[in-house]
C-alpha cells in the first residue's frame, strides 16, 4: 500500500486532530517516517515509524486505534509488531528496548526511537520570532 493511503488512514482515525508537542500527531508520525526514509531504513521500519504511537504509549496516552488486524493489513506483520512493541514498552523506553533479546527487533526499535526523538527535538525548538516576540 502506498504512503498516501496510509496517511489517509491516519487522518481517518483522527491523528490530524490530536496534539503532540507543538504539532499534530499526524505531523509527528509523518516526521518520524520521513526521518527514517532519509536514513534509508527498510520500508517496514519506515512504516512502523509512521504508526509508532497509534496504540498509545507510556508517554503519549491517546489510543487512536485498538485493531491490530487493521494496522497489519495496512503495513504488514513485521512493521505492525514493531509499532505495537514500541507502544507497549514501559518507561524508560531506551532501557526497555535495550533489554529486547532479538537483535534485529532491538536495532529496528532503536532506529524508530532515535527518529522519534529527533522529530520531537526539531519541533520543540522555538523559532526566533517566538523567542523574541518579533
Amino acid at each position: 500500500m502506498n504512503i498516501d493511503s496510509k496517511i489517509q488512514f491516519l487522518k481517518k482515525i483522527g491523528c490530524d486532530d490530536v496534539g503532540h508537542k507543538n504539532q499534530t500527531l499526524l505531523d509527528h508520525l509523518v516526521g518520524v517516517y520521513n526521518i527514517l526514509k532519509s536514513w534509508d531504513a527498510p520500508e517496514y521500519v519506515q512504516d512502523a515509524g509512521l504508526f509508532h504511537s497509534v496504540y498509545g504509549t507510556t508517554y503519549f496516552k491517546p489510543q487512536m486505534i485498538t485493531s491490530r488486524e487493521m494496522v497489519k493489513e495496512l503495513i504488514g506483520d513485521q512493521a505492525e509488531i514493531l509499532a505495537y512493541i514500541f507502544c507497549i514498552i514501559s518507561a524508560p523506553r531506551l532501557q526497555g528496548i535495550l533489554g529486547i533479546e532479538d537483535e534485529q527487533v532491538k536495532k529496528d526499535l532503536l532506529l524508530i526511537d532515535k527518529a522519534n526523538e529527533d522529530d520531537m527535538a526539531s519541533t520543540s525548538m522555538m523559532t526566533w520570532e517566538e523567542a523574541y516576540n518579533v
